[in-house]
C-alpha cells in the first residue's frame, strides 16, 4: 500500500470535530467537553503530546478552584480565591471559556481538520456532540445530588 492511499484511507477510519461543536460545548459544559474535544482531535492528527497537555491543563484548571475552596474551608482567613472569582461576571467567565477554546482549536488545528476534510475525513456528528453534553450535565447533576445529599440530611 503506498503512503498516499494510507493518508486517504486513514482520515476515513476515525471522525473529528469541528469548530462550532466547540463552541457548542464551551457554551453548555464549561472546560470539560471541549478539552475532551481538542484532545480528540490532537490524538487522529497524531500529536499525542498536545492531547495529553489539553488534559493536563483542563486538570490545572479544575484543581485550582477546588483546591482554593477547600484551603478556604480549612484555613477562613487567608483570602479567598472563591470572593474574587466570585466578583467576576458569570459573562466575562463564559466569553474567555468560549474565546479560549475556540482560539486553541484555530490555532492549533484550523489547517488540520482543512486538510483531513480535504484528504476524504469525516466530521463527528452533531449527535454525538449533543450526547457528550447530555452525559457531562447528568453527571454533573448526580454529583451536586449527592453533595446536596450530604450536606443537608446527613451531617445534620
Amino acid at each position: 500500500m503506498s503512503e498516499q492511499q494510507l493518508t486517504i484511507e486513514e482520515p476515513l477510519k476515525n471522525k473529528i470535530f469541528r469548530k462550532e461543536q466547540i463552541l457548542l460545548a464551551a457554551l453548555l459544559t464549561g472546560p470539560l467537553v471541549p478539552s475532551y474535544i481538542l484532545a480528540h482531535n490532537f490524538k487522529i492528527f497524531g500529536e499525542n503530546k498536545k492531547a495529553k497537555i489539553t488534559w493536563a491543563i483542563l486538570i490545572i484548571i479544575t484543581i485550582i478552584p477546588l483546591f482554593s475552596i477547600v484551603l478556604s474551608i480549612i484555613t477562613p482567613e487567608i483570602i479567598k480565591i472563591t470572593e474574587i472569582i466570585d466578583n467576576i461576571p458569570q459573562k466575562i467567565t463564559l466569553l474567555i471559556n468560549i474565546g479560549a477554546y475556540y482560539w486553541a482549536m484555530h490555532h492549533y488545528q484550523d489547517k488540520k481538520i482543512k486538510d483531513y476534510i480535504n484528504a476524504g475525513g469525516i466530521f463527528e456528528s452533531w449527535w454525538k456532540t449533543i450526547l457528550i453534553i447530555f452525559i457531562v450535565f447528568v453527571i454533573a447533576y448526580l454529583l451536586f445530588m449527592m453533595v446536596w445529599f450530604y450536606i443537608f440530611l446527613v451531617s445534620k
